[in-house]
């Protein structure tokens, strides 16, 4: 409670009469000192009175929708207040502003209750800027009178999950074939989840529709679903690519995008049926995420944040954090550099430094790009037990994904690839149809070998923008046609 300029005003008043008694000796203006106090205390007692029943009595409710968008896409935030005792005093909301979001200012985000009323209500949108949860904190009550302002928080919190804006036409299949989904329940030996029947139960709130057992439905009258349990241990780990060729493709529709929305329904799908789930994402330099296999609920939640975080690694992005890495390789390389001035350079400390910057000999590993098949083939000797690969990566590096492939398949192990071809994703969009089309026939020449040389048969999918493939299918619909 803060008492207001009129408070302060009275208690000068007060003090002046009581200074007055004693100068000018008239004990008379005494009372209009106590007078004064006992109603400022009389109004105080009050007004503390008053807010302890708005804190018991004032309903407050906030409500946000979507509560899952995009980021840079708008918010609506509504605000209801309802007076449900007999207190009579005006009370101003204002709902939250988290950091992170581009909203109005403080009087458009409240909505006042006059003294009169018994209700009142505000709607605003705001932005959100970031990626991640945004939280709207509890809605802040003010109070006042002539005297005294007050504060308090009421109602509850409420949040919306803000994503990276991502592609929403996302083909995955192949050679042009779009499946709804490369997961499902299968017996163990195979993809996805070694599944066997558990037993059936009846349907209650919340469980998911493809569950239901329809036989047994119709069998008992009621629906009944079906649950699982795992034969087999088996564990995903997830293998991002985050090079820079992963940036290819417009903003937001990136290669990298269109991975993101695979890796977030692998993610889904290991969920549902508990399966422990690792990932590893790679940079140009190495790795730059390592999270175990788990199937613990905040693991998941954590991966899936992970994910719609992760972002392409290139060379202006690692320059502007300011924390670019000092690898062997670059060491080599500033070592090169240096051994070439001081052989220009004939003062007796150049002869003294030379040695120490000659060139190494042949068996000294020059300066390259990480590989994918050697991160993963490090990340996978520390994991036991079955481990099902799921790789994402695009068609750049052809020669070193026959590897990765054969690393995820040691020792018996399962892949599964994703990748996304790089004819699809000019960024100037698909000009020259034979060209393009040309090049496609080549990929899936590539992504056919790929999934069919193996030993285990791994499955290779493309994923890609649902439009230019669909545009590539038609042209080769046509020839087809013509011949």
């Amino acid at each position: 409670m803060e008492p207001t300029r009129r408070w302060w005003g009275t208690v000068a008043l007060a003090a002046l009469l009581a200074a007055g008694a004693a100068v000018l000796d008239r004990p008379q203006l005494l009372v209009g000192t106590v007078g004064l106090g006992a109603w400022l205390v009389a109004a105080q007692a009050s007004f503390v009175r008053d807010v302890h029943a708005l804190q018991e009595t004032l309903a407050v409710d906030q409500t946000v929708a979507p509560v899952r968008l995009a980021v840079g896409d708008d918010l609506t935030l509504s605000l209801t207040v309802e007076r449900t005792g007999p207190t009579r005093r005006s009370v101003s909301v204002t709902a939250a502003a988290p950091a992170g979001v581009a909203g109005p200012e403080r009087s458009d985000r409240t909505t006042v209750l006059d003294a009169d009323e018994s209700d009142a209500a505000t709607a605003f949108t705001v932005t959100p800027q970031v990626v991640g949860e945004t939280q709207f904190g509890s809605p802040t009550v003010t109070v006042t009178s002539p005297l005294f302002s007050s504060e308090f928080t009421t109602g509850g919190a409420v949040s919306a999950t803000v994503g990276p804006r991502g592609p929403t036409d996302v083909h995955v299949g192949e050679g042009g074939d779009r499946f709804a989904a490369p997961f499902g329940k299968h017996a163990a030996g195979q993809w996805g989840s070694g599944l066997e029947l558990s037993n059936v139960r009846q349907y209650v709130s919340g469980d998911d529709a493809d569950r239901i057992d329809w036989n047994a439905t119709a069998r008992l009258g009621e629906p009944h679903v079906v649950e699982y349990e795992s034969k087999v241990d088996i564990r995903w780990l997830l293998v991002v690519d985050r090079r820079p060729s992963m940036a290819d493709g417009p903003p937001g529709e990136t290669k990298l995008d269109y991975a993101r929305q695979v890796a977030l329904g692998t993610l889904h799908a290991a969920q549902k049926t508990n399966d422990p789930v690792g990932l590893v994402a790679v940079g140009s330099e190495g790795l730059t995420h390592r999270e175990r296999p788990s199937a613990d609920s905040t693991h998941y939640a954590w991966l899936h944040s992970l994910v719609r975080s992760l972002d392409p690694v290139t060379d202006a992005s690692a320059s502007s954090t300011g924390k670019t890495r000092r690898t062997p390789q670059r060491a080599r390389i500033d070592a090169r550099t240096a051994a070439a001035r001081l052989e220009s350079d004939d003062s007796p400390f150049a002869s003294a430094l030379g040695p120490f910057f000659d060139e190494p000999g042949p068996t000294e590993e020059t300066g390259r790009e990480t590989s994918l098949h050697e991160t993963l083939t490090q990340e996978l000797a520390r994991l036991r037990g079955t481990v099902v690969t799921i790789v994402l990566t695009d068609d750049t590096r052809r020669d070193e994904l026959r590897e990765t492939v054969e690393a995820a398949q040691h020792n018996g192990e399962q892949a599964v690839v994703f990748l996304t071809p790089s004819v699809l994703f000019e960024t100037t969009g698909i000009e020259d149809l034979d060209d393009a089309y040309h090049r496609y026939v080549r990929f899936e020449e590539f992504r056919r070998s790929l999934s069919g040389g193996s030993r285990r048969g791994t499955r290779v999918y493309e994923v890609g923008p649902r439009e230019r493939v669909e545009t590539l299918s038609n042209t080769a619909s046509r020839r087809r046609a013509k011949r």
